[in-house]
């Protein structure tokens, strides 16, 4: 009585894998690219947000949105680097962990250090 995986289609259906999930990268420009965020939020796919090329008072605005709107979805929204956010929908969790643990925060959100 030892396991033998079946096969299919000439694989092992042990070796067949999820469909692939992807991660949608998006640099914001103006608030209105919010929408766009928060869509790809709803739809199930985690959004890396770039704001090093948005006007810091745009982001600052951007990022009050994508936050309510993650919140509401039960969703993550994170820092993981200068100007770099990982937002997730319910269904992922972001293991990143900040090595700098003498960053205050206060300057976590602070846009006018640009």
């Amino acid at each position: 009585s030892e396991f033998h995986p079946r096969k299919v289609g000439g694989q092992s259906t042990m070796t067949q894998r999820p469909t692939a999930m992807k991660v949608v990268v998006i640099e914001p420009k103006v608030f209105e690219d919010s929408e766009n965020i928060t869509h790809q939020l709803r739809d199930m796919r985690p959004v890396l947000i770039n704001f090093e090329n948005t006007d810091p008072h745009e982001a600052a605005r951007i990022v009050d949105f994508v936050s309510g709107a993650t919140f509401a979805l039960d969703g993550k929204l994170e820092k993981v680097g200068k100007d770099i956010f990982m937002c997730v929908p319910v269904n992922i969790s972001i293991d990143y962990s900040d090595n700098d643990s003498n960053k205050s925060e206060q300057n976590e959100y602070a846009w006018d250090n640009k």
